[in-house]
């Protein structure tokens, strides 16, 4: 059916009342949407509020919420090479670095946040990474 008929129905359905049987009040996902799983996040609460503080105000005023869940959005966006790259560090950690937004993040393979923040020298800063 597509995206746009399943707007298309998911509106009808809510136009409808919401109370029919086997309507699904949901809004269809977008294509391309990223997953974010926001069960994990930074090692501890003490280990989100630093980084927080010395890196949150490289996205203007957003609350400790939304930088944590910005930081569980790019662990979780599919590297496509082109826009968000990833790398594979010899200590299992994980890295990526999107392009479009100059974001860095290091993560361990389960997924427990390390660090995210907007190095000064980019992708340069990536790279160096992966020698560590």
């Amino acid at each position: 059916m597509g995206f746009i008929g399943d707007v298309r129905n998911w509106l009808l359905c809510l136009i409808a009342g919401l109370a029919m049987v086997g309507c699904v009040a949901e809004p269809p996902e977008a294509p391309g949407a990223v997953q974010v799983d926001i069960s994990v996040g930074f090692r501890n609460q003490e280990a989100l509020r630093e980084h927080w503080s010395k890196h949150g105000r490289q996205w203007g005023k957003v609350t400790m919420g939304e930088y944590l869940y910005l930081a569980q959005e790019l662990r979780d966006t599919e590297a496509d090479g082109r826009n968000v790259i990833v790398g594979f560090r010899n200590d299992g950690v994980v890295t990526k670095f999107d392009r479009r937004d100059g974001e860095f993040i290091a993560y361990n393979r389960n997924k427990v946040i390390r660090t995210f923040f907007k190095p000064d020298d980019g992708e340069r800063y990536f790279s160096r990474q992966m020698r560590r």
